[in-house]
């Protein structure tokens, strides 16, 4: 079929009147929120790094949202598609095609924060009605957060904390204005790297210069820790001579309120430095 007489169609029916309950979400953080707001039944398609998170419907369509084919997603006729801003190219919208289409796309601004977390949960339980929900999902998450931040605030000593995202040789890190950054805050650390901004690829060097007491990754990559740990180049820093170097869940990947199981992690493994 030619493709403009399908968009046509598409248009036309997507005028008509109907619920949201077809779901495409395409980044793990609002796939998780949207789980736990109790419609995760409801998606439909995901991206492929929300593929394996329990709670999407096996039969949900997997989509590779660096290369979205939007004729693809048009075939599965969604409702609705809570987008992040992270799939955003050179500033513009990259569904543009599907709101044009009549399909509702939502763009949820990547969260930098906890409050950002919590902004996220509210924004999305508005969108697939499940405000109350929301509500007490962003209460319960806050006052978790806030347990630990008030406990991890009666330690006087904060530990240098390095923080790896990738390993070597393609070393990933990260400074301020970032959620894990907070993370290490709230858990009583301090990031070596808090004087640099975002996602950062810090040199060896660098690291080594710092000296980390604690070091943290959530790489998914072998053995992580066991790789830092037998890094010969690495033996003189504190964190590895102590053997103080430790795997944090993969929730602590996504900015979402499930990371609040890797922030508890944290928490322990700074509070018994």
């Amino acid at each position: 079929m030619n493709f403009k007489i399908f968009l046509l169609i598409f248009i036309f029916i997507n005028t008509l009147i109907f619920p949201f309950e077809k779901i495409v979400s395409t980044a793990p953080s609002n796939t998780e929120i949207l789980i736990d707001l109790g419609v995760g039944y409801k998606i439909v398609a995901a991206d492929s790094n929300s593929k394996g998170i329990a709670g999407v419907p096996p039969e949900a369509e997997e989509l590779d949202f660096k290369n979205t084919n939007l004729e693809s997603i048009m075939a599965i006729n969604p409702d609705v598609v809570i987008a992040s801003t992270h799939n955003f190219s050179k500033g513009e919208k990259p569904f543009q095609l599907l709101e044009d289409a009549g399909i509702k796309v939502y763009y949820i601004p990547t969260a930098v924060t906890v409050d950002d977390i919590n902004h996220s949960i509210k924004t999305i339980g508005k969108i697939v009605e499940r405000e109350d929900a929301a509500e007490e999902l962003s209460k319960k998450f806050s006052a978790e957060v806030e347990s630990i931040r008030k406990n991890s605030a009666e330690k006087s000593y904060k530990p240098k904390v390095y923080f790896e995202i990738n390993p070597e040789p393609y070393i990933f890190s990260f400074g301020k204005e970032t959620f894990l950054n907070e993370m290490i805050e709230i858990t009583g650390g301090e990031n070596i790297f808090k004087d640099e901004t975002g996602w950062i690829a810090p040199s060896r060097e660098k690291i080594l210069e710092h000296n980390p007491e604690i070091i943290f990754t959530n790489s998914l990559i072998g053995n992580p820790d066991e790789e830092i740990k037998n890094r010969k180049e690495w033996q003189e820093i504190e964190a590895v001579k102590t053997g103080k170097v430790y795997h944090i869940d993969e929730s602590s990947l996504r900015s979402s309120h499930r990371m609040i199981k890797a922030l508890k992690e944290m928490n322990g493994f700074i509070k018994n430095h």
